[in-house]
């Protein structure tokens, strides 16, 4: 062997050639050791999450995520696998996210891990641990006054999917109270908030309430209200309260297929021909 040669050229006093004998016996040794570190490095857990986030195989790097031996692989994994499965495979994601959002020690990119693991609770429809980490961000001093009004939008929006109809609402109470700070959150938020406050007592049967927060969603914010079906909406207020030809005015203004308005309109009429009848 080439090491061997080096070895008998340069050591030849007694002592050298001792250890001539024992570097002889040991080089098997030193040959096994390294293809076993080398085979131990390609079967690893921490190898084969790194060959699953290549392949983009969220299901396979939660599978090796919790086989990792040491806090810096599983770091180095989370980070990498958070983002990247949020969007596909959100229930991986939350893993990862909750890993990320204890582990991790800079406040800022805490905030951050936490603000996307409270989105993957909502879009989970895992509504009480939203509001719980929503709440939790929006206590932050950290965080500007347009995020912490988002996160008071998404609290109330997890209320409503709970049909927790008066929680809901003191949350968007409280938030048209405070006021929208910004410009650019006052003109996408202000009509989001209108338009939930406003489902929100619909849903409660508030009739009088909902009725009074759509006509001010459709006076301050025609397009969203459109957009948003607000004509059904009233139509079906009006209906429910029998006033008959509220409902007709506002259902042939809705831009709903002519089909399924065609039908609504029927139904109307004949409940106003035929009281008491069965609504939409």
């Amino acid at each position: 062997m080439e090491i061997y040669a080096i070895y008998k050229v340069f050591f030849y006093t007694e002592v050298n050639l001792k250890l001539e004998k024992s570097l002889k016996k040991s080089i098997p040794l030193i040959v096994l050791t390294f293809f076993l570190t080398n085979c131990f490095y390609i079967s690893s857990p921490y190898r084969k999450a790194k060959n699953a986030l290549e392949k983009k195989d969220c299901p396979k790097v939660l599978s090796y995520f919790g086989k990792l031996y040491t806090e810096k692989q599983k770091l180095k994994v989370a980070k990498k696998a958070g983002p990247l499965c949020a969007k596909k495979h959100p229930l991986q994601a939350k893993t990862f996210y909750e890993y990320l959002s204890v582990i991790e020690q800079d406040i800022v990119k805490t905030l951050t891990f936490k603000k996307a693991l409270a989105d993957l609770y909502f879009k989970l429809k895992e509504y009480e641990k939203a509001i719980e980490v929503y709440s939790f961000l929006k206590q932050q001093k950290n965080i500007v006054e347009s995020k912490k009004e988002q996160f008071s939008f998404q609290i109330a929006l997890s209320y409503f999917e709970l049909k927790k109809w008066p929680a809901c609402l003191k949350e968007l109470k409280n938030l048209l109270k405070r006021g929208v700070t910004s410009p650019k959150t006052e003109q996408s938020l202000k009509p989001a908030i209108l338009f939930l406050k406003a489902r929100a007592f619909l849903m409660w049967k508030k009739y009088s309430l909902a009725e009074t927060t759509f006509l001010e969603l459709k006076k301050t914010h025609p397009i969203y209200f459109k957009s948003q079906d607000g004509f059904l909406y009233l139509a079906f207020i009006y209906e429910s309260q029998k006033e008959f030809s509220k409902a007709l005015s506002y259902l042939k203004s809705s831009d709903r297929p002519k089909a399924f308005l065609d039908k609504k309109i029927e139904q109307i009429k004949k409940r106003q021909k035929n009281q008491p009848g069965q609504g939409f």
